[in-house]
């Protein structure tokens, strides 16, 4: 994954998942965190790669 790569952005808590468009901010492989930016709120969110198009928000 690279910066600029459209990306799903994964969102769990209590059992609940939640997903959203995201743009890497950054670039790595499986397990490496980035910022991710949310394509619907804008927001800057921490995150880890999943697997290729997919991250995880981090606390």
């Amino acid at each position: 994954m690279k910066a600029g790569d459209q990306v799903q952005l994964v969102s769990r808590l209590n059992g609940i998942e939640v997903r959203a468009s995201g743009v890497a901010l950054g670039g790595g492989d499986s397990g490496s965190r980035l910022k991710v930016r949310n394509g619907s709120s804008g927001k800057v969110i921490d995150a880890m790669v999943m697997a290729p198009g997919e991250v995880l928000a981090v606390p």
